[in-house]
């Protein structure tokens, strides 16, 4: 095995945990907040992870099964890994905003605080909005495991796209370099 195709095993391999990763994070926030409401990029982020799992896996087996087939071409396999790296900056940028939205920034509060329409919610007045969110737990611990559940998904979510990013630019360099 050359250096490449190990480099390439191991970026598959994390892409694939970073996605399971990730859909699990974030089927965990939809069941978490689902009955009402659900955040949107949760939605975005666990489809991002699935199509990913469902789409390296197989890509990556075939490859090393059989070669010449459609999966092999690079071109298909850059065009591919673009799109999964769009897929995963969309939902990472999404989740951002998100966290960005409803957490505080006051650095001395390592408790996750949220806002509603631009007003910052002490977590002591959580339960005052529980009615509001319609979210499971009185004393609020369902929204601070919520906020770190967005922080998890926003990380693992940049983490996939700079790992498709780095992977498709190393494999059309390579591509150049071989023809």
């Amino acid at each position: 095995m050359t250096w490449l195709s190990t480099a390439r095993l191991v970026t598959f391999v994390t892409t694939i945990l970073f996605s399971i990763i990730v859909m699990a994070l974030s089927a965990a926030l939809i069941v978490q907040t689902e009955p009402n409401f659900y955040w949107k990029f949760s939605a975005l982020a666990l489809g991002t992870g699935l199509l990913t799992v469902i789409t390296i896996v197989p890509i990556f087996i075939i490859d090393m099964l059989r070669k010449g087939t459609f999966f092999s071409y690079i071109a298909v396999e850059i065009v591919w890994l673009k799109v999964l790296w769009v897929l995963w900056l969309s939902s990472a940028s999404y989740a951002a905003w998100t966290d960005a939205q409803i957490t505080s920034v006051a650095p001395e509060e390592s408790t996750c605080n949220f806002s509603i329409f631009g007003e910052c919610i002490p977590p002591y007045m959580a339960f005052n909005i529980q009615s509001e969110l319609l979210l499971p737990d009185v004393d609020g611990a369902s929204l601070r495991l919520g906020c770190g559940e967005i922080k998890a998904i926003k990380a693992f979510s940049f983490l996939s796209w700079i790992l498709r990013n780095s992977s498709s630019c190393v494999t059309q360099v390579s591509d150049r370099i071989a023809t």
